[in-house]
């Protein structure tokens, strides 16, 4: 296994020694939430354009489709709400990106629209319906490494030795149960490396605890489907970063100037859910979820639509372009 490391600048230096302990290391957790939200540093605090085809931005999603991605969110939405009446809910947008939000040039027929950006409080209306498009993946994850010698999972972290910055594995084996649950203790390959999405539950539970709130939550993402998969068949993890639309394996080399990201796992995000009093939890592709919800909308676009239209629905449906990368979570309760 190569641990990662880079050298930093003498301002990061002194943004990150505020939050090292007295080793001078930190979780890599805590690490990425400083990379990616430090006040001064972060990345998600820079103000830079982050989503979108050009050359200046770091990657794109399906809310690049700005207007046409709205008319289908809209459509699903009420299609989901059924027979509710959808001006008596809020639409909630959460992590929108500061330049943009979902129905700033589209008409809706919910009582009003709310966008929590990332880093505001989740206040969530007593009737709301819930919408966020790769909020999830944008908080931070631990990451272990099966150890034969130490007979167990090891946390990794980071330390900071002069200015550079190092990926180390302690060297206190832990039970995987204690941070993944039904994780397996049966043992697999030295060296086998998990990405466990920790801040993407923590962020999933503050919402949905927030308050009482009823009504829908849909969320776009993408991750792997169950623990089994996570524990058995991606030995190298899955947390990666983004920058200029190219992906990088080494998280620690542009603190503030990349994404960083990891796969969630969709069973135990429905388990949450389920935990929290949500029903009807459903797990779509994209593809699969537009079709479902959306189909009367798709049909407009691709009979009545310009060319430029009807190829953005194809990227977004098709299985070899973003219809299969992503995955849709819906509740309802």
């Amino acid at each position: 296994m190569t641990l990662l490391s880079t050298t930093i600048s003498e301002r990061l230096v002194s943004s990150l020694t505020k939050q090292l302990d007295d080793q001078n290391t930190l979780p890599l957790d805590s690490f990425i939430h400083w990379a990616l939200y430090d006040p001064e540093n972060g990345y998600y605090k820079q103000q830079r354009k982050r989503v979108g085809k050009s050359e200046e931005s770091d990657f794109y999603t399906s809310s690049s489709f700005h207007k046409l991605w709205a008319k289908l969110i809209l459509a699903s939405s009420i299609k989901l709400l059924g027979k509710e009446k959808s001006n008596e809910y809020v639409f909630v947008e959460i992590a929108a990106e500061p330049e943009s939000c979902l129905f700033s040039d589209t008409e809706h027929p919910f009582s009003s629209y709310k966008v929590i950006r990332l880093g505001d409080d989740y206040e969530i209306p007593p009737l709301a319906v819930v919408y966020s498009n790769e909020w999830l993946d944008a908080q931070p994850f631990k990451r272990f490494s099966y150890s034969k010698q130490m007979g167990g999972w090891c946390e990794h972290k980071v330390k900071l030795e002069k200015s550079t910055i190092r990926e180390f594995i302690t060297n206190t084996p832990i039970s995987l149960k204690e941070v993944m649950p039904a994780g397996r203790e049966e043992q697999p390959e030295d060296g086998y490396t998990i990405d466990w999405p920790t801040g993407a539950h923590q962020a999933l539970l503050k919402l949905i605890q927030s308050s009482d709130w009823k009504g829908i939550f849909i969320t776009f993402d993408y991750g792997f489907g169950t623990k089994r998969e996570i524990l058995e068949n991606k030995p190298m993890g899955s947390g990666r970063a983004y920058k200029n639309h190219v992906q990088y394996n080494n998280i620690l080399k542009w603190p503030g100037e990349q994404d960083i990201t990891c796969h969630l796992c969709w069973e135990h995000i429905m388990e949450l859910l389920g935990q929290n009093g949500f029903q009807n939890i459903s797990n779509h592709s994209q593809e699969s979820f537009l079709m479902k919800h959306a189909p009367g909308q798709l049909e407009k676009i691709i009979s009545q639509g310009t060319q430029a239209e009807i190829n953005k629905v194809k990227e977004l449906i098709h299985p070899h372009y973003l219809g299969q990368k992503f995955q849709v979570i819906t509740g309802r309760r």
